[in-house]
């Protein structure tokens, strides 16, 4: 009798001990954006009061305030009044292209103001997809601009087949819903509304998202990314983990989002990003605008060029090239530029944003591609 005492004592002591060692794994995990944790909705009326209904944020009120001038672009502080200073070119993209993390000053849209000599107006915004930055453009009648960039950070790949940010990286609010675009069965580009969840459906949703929610969204928990939900057993949910793509790009030390630029991915990402960009060429051009596409790319994807002499979206360049759309491949100039330089020196830590070198550099390839392309002339026009 004492020898089963003591045996399922010892059981229950190790796995007590392999359940703490699974519930600190899980918290790892869950702040790396590989295992989702449930959290409360906190002011989510306030949320759905202030939220922008289309684009999901900024929320309209902010222009105007902070580092927004009241036409939605950051401050341009070589042309600051969009009413006194008309638009030349317009920016379109993420935080990469918004400048984050430096001055106004500093950031690529007053740099290319400065060498171009007019108004560079930049409606990028943290968090952005492409799809975002798409629907930005197209709901911003406003834009007089004759040339329009739309800028895809490598990254994007990953947002472009989202609906719920916090089911993509570390975060605990319920602010994260966006848009987004999928492919229907007769290949047409379709846009997905933002979701519209209401306060009886969130706490729901944020205990256990699925597609009675959101039908688009690819990384529901238990789907083909591997995602899952932080539960009891917690080595359970550790395990279900090792699923994810973040682990299996560890494992082959890539970037996380490459497999994604696979023609066959279950993502349908390059295709989705693909279409997004064709649709976007022909509504500038429909507004009598010059199209740009440019590819911005991160640290992560300098560092691997540097080691493998390939573009982790090398995949997009082709596709796009074959439908007669030239790119601006920001990586490309920046090698040319910096040499045996590594890469890293020019952001402010290698998995995060530009450092006031690397948004110079991304200024300086916008201008030559200008200047080779013949559209200095266009803007003086």
């Amino acid at each position: 009798m004492k020898k089963t005492v003591f045996a399922i004592v010892a059981l229950l002591f190790v796995f007590a001990s392999i359940e703490l060692v699974s519930l600190m794994a899980t918290r790892y995990l869950v702040g790396k954006g590989v295992l989702y944790q449930p959290f409360s909705a906190g002011s989510y009326a306030e949320y759905l009061e202030m939220r922008d209904p289309i684009l999901g944020w900024p929320a309209p009120t902010s222009f105007g305030t902070g580092t927004w001038d009241s036409s939605g672009s950051r401050i341009i502080p070589a042309f600051p009044d969009p009413k006194r200073h008309p638009e030349c070119v317009s920016l379109y993209g993420d935080s990469f292209t918004n400048s984050a993390e430096v001055s106004n000053e500093d950031a690529w849209s007053n740099l290319l103001s400065i060498r171009l000599g007019c108004r560079v107006s930049n409606y990028g915004m943290g968090g952005y997809g492409t799809d975002q930055a798409f629907i930005r453009f197209h709901e911003n009648s406003a834009d007089d601009a004759k040339v329009v960039f739309l800028n895809h950070l490598s990254e994007n790949i990953l947002r472009n087949v989202n609906q719920f940010r916090a089911l993509l990286y570390r975060a605990a609010k319920a602010d994260g819903f966006k848009p987004r675009f999928i492919i229907d069965r007769s290949g047409t580009l379709v846009q997905i509304p933002m979701p519209d969840l209401s306060e009886e459906e969130i706490t729901g949703f944020l205990q256990n998202p699925t597609a009675k929610y959101l039908k688009h969204e690819y990384y529901l928990p238990g789907g083909l990314s591997g995602n899952s939900i932080v539960r009891f057993p917690y080595s359970l949910s550790v395990l279900r983990a090792m699923g994810h793509f973040h682990i299996h790009a560890k494992i082959v030390d890539e970037s996380w989002y490459k497999d994604f630029y696979l023609k066959d991915h279950a993502s349908n990402g390059l295709v989705v990003t693909e279409e997004i960009i064709v649709a976007f060429r022909k509504e500038a051009i429909a507004r009598g605008k010059v199209p740009v596409v440019s590819i911005i790319p991160t640290g992560l994807d300098l560092v691997e060029y540097k080691k493998t002499g390939s573009w982790v979206y090398q995949n997009l360049i082709d596709v796009l090239s074959a439908r007669e759309i030239a790119v601006i491949n920001h990586g490309k100039y920046i090698f040319e530029q910096i040499g045996d330089r590594d890469p890293c020196d020019l952001f402010n830590d290698c998995s995060a944003h530009f450092n006031e070198d690397g948004y110079a550099l991304i200024a300086d390839s916008s201008y030559e591609y200008l200047k080779a392309n013949d559209l200095l002339r266009t803007l003086k026009d």
